[in-house]
């Protein structure tokens, strides 16, 4: 709906949803935790150190790798992500048997 004003079409807004606010008690979501922010920077710190005391760079990687499927495995059983967790082994399984 819409109603007419000196030639302009001013829209008639309707009153929705108000949000509820959250209560003090509750925390409040961020975008990004500590979790997820600490392996961004500690795995290239780390590769970064082994580099420099002389450990293969293909090494590395796959040191880091397993380290972080690790975390994602462990990650993903906790919080009971089993679809994922499925997906996950499926795409593993058929790495392995180069499909």
């Amino acid at each position: 709906m819409s109603k007419t004003c000196d030639s302009h079409v001013v829209p008639v807004s309707r009153p929705g949803k108000v949000p509820q606010a959250v209560p003090a008690d509750e925390p409040i979501s961020h975008r990004l935790s500590v979790a997820q922010v600490l392996p961004t920077i500690t795995f290239p710190a780390i590769g970064c150190a082994l580099y420099i005391e002389g450990m293969p760079l293909t090494a590395i990687f796959r040191l880091l790798l397993g380290c972080g499927g690790i975390g994602v495995l462990v990650t993903l059983a906790v919080t009971g992500g089993r679809r994922l967790l499925v997906a996950l082994a499926h795409g593993v399984l058929a790495l392995a048997d180069n499909r």
